[in-house]
């Protein structure tokens, strides 16, 4: 079993979504964090694990989406055919992601497994979820 350890974190207030960064260790320990780039994040880590310096290359670092309520989301990036994308089709789904779970009370049931574009009469991002339903994705803010 891997333990995480979600560093404190002021959520209370917040209206939506934020990013965070991710460190995982060779043993599977999750530390989470808002920094200001992946190597702060990375520093903030080893100081919570009491770490050496020298352990610094066996971690690893992604960026996150933490939810309003502090649970972690899949972020665009991650997503299984994202890396097909054009850049114009990227931004459309990161800007569309971000949105989509600012419109769920719980983010967390509603996180995506995979993005791919499809070119029909009206071209759109075909996004299927862990849930097993899929959308399409016309704009950032409109979706069916």
């Amino acid at each position: 079993m891997t333990g995480m350890q979600l560093a404190e974190i002021d959520t209370a207030g917040e209206a939506g979504n934020s990013f965070a960064y991710e460190i995982t260790n060779q043993y599977g320990r999750k530390f989470i964090t808002r920094a200001g780039d992946k190597q702060e994040a990375i520093n903030q880590a080893c100081a919570f694990w009491n770490l050496n310096p020298s352990y610094r290359a066996a971690l690893r670092s992604r960026q996150v989406v933490i939810s309003f309520k502090g649970d972690v989301l899949t972020w665009a990036a991650h997503v299984k055919g994202y890396e097909k994308l054009t850049d114009a089709q990227k931004l459309l789904f990161e800007k569309f992601l971000l949105n989509f779970y600012d419109a769920w009370e719980y983010p967390e049931k509603h996180q995506p497994l995979k993005v791919k574009y499809i070119e029909d009469t009206t071209a759109y991002l075909r996004v299927d979820f862990t849930s097993g339903g899929w959308l399409h994705v016309l704009e950032p803010t409109q979706w069916y």
